[in-house]
């Protein structure tokens, strides 16, 4: 169809063929690229406001995850605290393997 159009100008003039090819670079190389750069811009931004959120729940679900576990608001969490909860998590004989097979961070912590 398109081919078709061109055809009759072409014969007329045959100067029309440069406009035709200098209107077909302009739409396939420009345009083309001038849309598809809106489109990624635009996925980019969604993307980014997408992750960000998701990042600011994480965060959130982390800070409220140690307030529930410094019970006492220290500020920071024991090792016997933290083996204390890896304990009730996982089992005692899953946390006592992953530290050694001691059930114990070492004297030095305890």
């Amino acid at each position: 169809l398109f081919p078709d159009i061109m055809l009759p100008a072409y014969n007329d003039d045959r100067t029309t063929a440069l406009f035709w090819i200098i209107f077909l670079c302009i739409g396939y190389f420009v345009l083309m690229q001038l849309t598809f750069g809106v489109l990624f811009m635009s996925f980019q931004a969604h993307y980014n406001s997408v992750y960000m959120r998701k990042e600011r729940k994480t965060n959130h679900s982390l800070e409220d995850a140690f307030h529930a576990l410094d019970t006492n608001r220290q500020g920071w969490l024991s090792p016997t605290a933290v083996v204390e909860f890896l304990e009730f998590e996982y089992g005692s004989s899953t946390v006592a393997y992953r530290l050694g097979h001691s059930g114990s961070l070492g004297g030095k912590y305890n």
